[in-house]
C-alpha cells in the first residue's frame, strides 16, 4: 500500500494528477477515475479544503494507472526532517479523529434529546412496551457515548506515545 500527503490548496484532481503523474489535460478520464478511487479509499477527502496540509492519504490501486514510486513524490530530505514532517502531520490525524468523534457524540446527544422529549415520554405512558424500549434506547445511547469517550482517551494516549517516540528519534 502506498501513501502520500495532502498539500496546501490542492484539489482532488490535483492530488490524483500528482500521485499518479497524470496530465489533467491529456489524461482527463484517468484523472477522474483516479480521483474517484482516491475518494473511495479516503472518505475524508470529500472536503479536501478542511484537511490540514501533511495529512496522510492512502494511494489505492487504480486499474490502468500506476502510482508514482515513493521516492519520486516525496520530498528529499534528511531522516530528521522527514520525522519532523510525520510528527507535524499527526496534528491533522488528531483533528480528523476528534472531528469524527465529536460528530458521533453530537448525534448521540440529538438521539438522547429526542428520546427524552416530553411529548414522546407522555405518549409512552399508556404503552409499557414503548416505555421500556425508549428506556433501553436511552441506556444504549449513554453506553455508546461512554465508549466514544473511552476511544478518545485511547486514541489520544496512542498519539501521544507516537509523538514521544518521534521526538525521541529526532533528538
Amino acid at each position: 500500500m502506498r501513501f502520500s500527503i495532502a498539500q496546501k490548496d490542492e484539489t482532488l484532481k490535483d492530488l490524483a494528477s500528482r500521485v499518479f503523474r497524470l496530465s489533467p489535460v491529456r489524461d482527463q478520464k484517468k484523472v477522474l477515475d483516479a480521483a474517484k478511487n482516491l475518494l473511495e479509499a479516503n472518505p475524508h477527502l470529500a472536503n479536501l479544503k478542511a484537511i490540514p496540509e501533511g495529512t496522510p492519504i492512502v494511494v489505492p490501486e487504480v486499474p490502468g494507472v500506476k502510482p508514482v514510486t515513493d521516492e519520486s513524490w516525496q520530498s528529499v530530505g534528511s531522516p530528521t526532517s522527514r520525522l519532523m514532517e510525520i510528527s507535524n502531520s499527526m496534528a491533522g490525524v488528531t483533528a480528523l479523529l476528534n472531528a469524527g468523534l465529536d460528530q458521533k457524540l453530537a448525534d448521540i446527544r440529538d438521539t438522547t434529546d429526542f428520546l427524552n422529549a416530553k411529548e414522546l415520554q407522555a405518549s409512552s405512558q399508556d404503552d409499557s412496551q414503548l416505555k421500556l424500549r425508549l428506556s433501553q434506547m436511552s441506556e444504549e445511547s449513554k453506553k455508546e457515548g461512554q465508549q466514544i469517550d473511552s476511544l478518545r482517551t485511547y486514541y489520544t494516549s496512542m498519539i501521544q506515545k507516537i509523538l514521544k517516540d518521534l521526538q525521541d528519534m529526532i533528538a
